[in-house]
């Protein structure tokens, strides 16, 4: 028996003896054999990749799989739907550790990157719709390379009304020497443009430090530092100091990845800067911010999408904001946010002799998809003595004086808004008004910004309003009275009553609200008209052409 289990110990020794043979011989073979097969692989794994992503590439592809590639003649553009316009890169060397990506994962992936004689040019309006997706857990990125050489690149993104351009910039970040970038052109999608600008950039253990890249005598960039020398314990740096619209700003960030997000400090300061210079910086419109920042504070940490974790305080001072709609003199902003609350301490609007105050606080949420819902305060208070100088530039220009008064709560996702206003001696477009004022009622829930509903779903709101000493072109009513309630969809004029001396209008009715508000004209409604008119004479001025006279 012992000899029969020796022969079968040794029966199966040989066959795991050939096995490992076997396997040898193969590795030999792909070892002498690897480039044409892997890198043919791995040609048509980009391709596959590039077709699902609606492109259709062309390229040659060299070097050792194991440690560097080379692409070259590389063309792309759209099969279908793509954000891509066109790429065409003549080569891109990628020299990688597959040993480090194993000890150290993704941050010690990438050696050595360069790129020469590449366009890029993207259009975001012709991407494909964006599918559903849960949502993704924040992370910092992890690829920095050891050093990036860039020779004659170009960068276009397509907006309105300019294209986005970064044309020919010629870049080297060597760890072992300083090194500069020069940019032929840039243009922002304002219009915005500069030429041959340049900046002494240093790269030491993947800290990228850039300095005095001058724009104008206004704008210009003094330090600016991406500080990835810590990537692969999940932390990254960031700071900027520069000049912009003949002030200073001053920014600094620390981010860290956590096992379900990004921890983050942040700190902003700025002083005496021109606020519509940064809407050509932020990409927005020409005319969205306006105005002088005389100073601006931001202290804050936190989890960056779990706002109950925020502490800070933001502090803004600003004053000349003349914009289409919104004229004013000065303001004064201050927020503070600690223990998963947040308080608006003040802010105050002063336009001339108007005067507007809030105040009011926050129970911050446990996710930026429940902002509107957690318990909220909001007080307004204001006088406005020129009402001309307030309604300047908006649809309905009123004279005169009124006052305001508001508040809003928020409990349970349920907000209840009471408003209310009061007016003497207004006036508007062909007519007078001696007295007004008007309370308005409102509560809706609120749904989660992810939630889609009617605008109107779950509005209930109830209004009323007294008239007194009304005067339209040649007609005079010596008041009008009224209330309105909503439910949903549905408006009623619960009562509307116009009287002068002994004749009085009655009106009632129904108006059922759109879904989109540009069709609101295309509505149904509903009205009861009752008039008891003994001398219909006097809803018009003695000498009227237009008089009618008579019960």
């Amino acid at each position: 028996m012992a000899e029969n289990d020796q022969k079968e110990v040794r029966h199966h020794g040989r066959i795991w003896h050939r096995v490992l043979v076997g396997l040898a011989a193969c590795a030999g073979l792909l070892i002498i054999f690897h480039r044409p097969i892997l890198l043919s692989i791995g040609r048509q794994i980009l391709l596959r990749y590039a077709a699902r992503e609606n492109l259709k590439v062309d390229f040659r592809l060299e070097g050792n799989p194991f440690s560097h590639l080379t692409v070259r003649n590389f063309r792309g553009f759209p099969s279908g739907p793509s954000a891509i316009e066109s790429i065409d890169i003549d080569q891109l060397y990628v020299d990688y550790s597959l040993l480090g990506l194993a000890r150290h994962g993704l941050s010690h992936l990438l050696q050595d990157v360069e790129a020469r004689s590449a366009q890029i040019v993207l259009n975001p309006a012709k991407a494909s719709p964006r599918k559903p997706r849960p949502k993704q857990k924040l992370k910092l990125p992890s690829l920095f390379p050891e050093r990036i050489r860039l020779a004659n690149a170009t960068l276009v993104i397509r907006a309105d009304p300019n294209d986005f351009v970064v044309e020919q910039i010629d870049l080297d970040l060597n760890p072992r020497s300083p090194g500069e970038v020069r940019i032929g052109k840039l243009q922002l999608p304002s219009g915005d443009s500069w030429s041959r600008i340049s900046g002494q950039t240093s790269y030491t253990n993947k800290n990228l430090i850039l300095r005095d890249l001058v724009l104008s005598g206004q704008e210009q960039i003094r330090f600016l530092n991406v500080d990835a020398s810590r990537i692969n314990t999940k932390a990254l740096g960031l700071k900027l100091d520069c000049s912009i619209g003949g002030g200073q700003l001053s920014a600094s960030a620390g981010l860290i990845e956590t096992e379900s997000s990004l921890n983050a400090k942040i700190n902003i300061t700025g002083q005496e800067i021109a606020a519509e210079s940064l809407n050509k910086f932020l990409f927005l419109p020409e005319d969205s911010l306006s105005g002088e920042i005389a100073r601006l504070s931001l202290d804050a940490t936190g989890t960056i999408d779990l706002p109950r974790t925020w502490n800070g305080t933001l502090a803004l001072q600003i004053s000349n904001v003349d914009r289409p709609k919104i004229h004013f003199d000065s303001g004064v902003v201050e927020v503070s946010a600690e223990r998963g609350n947040a308080t608006l301490r003040s802010a105050d609007i002063v336009q001339d002799k108007n005067e507007f105050h809030f105040h009011g606080s926050m129970e911050l949420p446990a996710a930026i998809e429940d902002f509107g819902r957690t318990p909220t305060t909001l007080e307004i208070a204001g006088t406005a003595p020129d009402l001309q100088r307030l309604t300047a530039g908006t649809a309905v220009q009123l004279t005169g004086s009124g006052q305001f008064t508001g508040k809003i709560d928020i409990a349970n996702a349920n907000v209840n808004a009471t408003l209310g206003v009061t007016g003497n001696a207004v006036g508007f477009s062909d007519g007078t008004v001696d007295k007004l004022s008007c309370t308005l009622r409102a509560s809706k829930n609120v749904a989660r910004a992810d939630t889609k509903r009617p605008w109107f779903s779950d509005l209930r709101t109830a209004m009323e309003f007294d008239l007194a000493g009304i005067r339209y072109r040649d007609h005079f009513i010596d008041s009008i009275e009224g209330s309105l309630n909503g439910s949903d969809d549905i408006l009623g004029l619960d009562r509307l009553s116009l009287r002068r001396n002994q004749n009085e209008l009655n009106v009632r009715g129904r108006y059922k609200l759109p879904e989109e508000v540009g069709k609101a004209s295309s509505q149904p409604a509903e009205l009861d008209v009752a008039l008891n008119a003994p001398e219909a004479g006097d809803f018009w001025a003695a000498d009227s052409p237009n008089k009618l006279s008579g019960p």
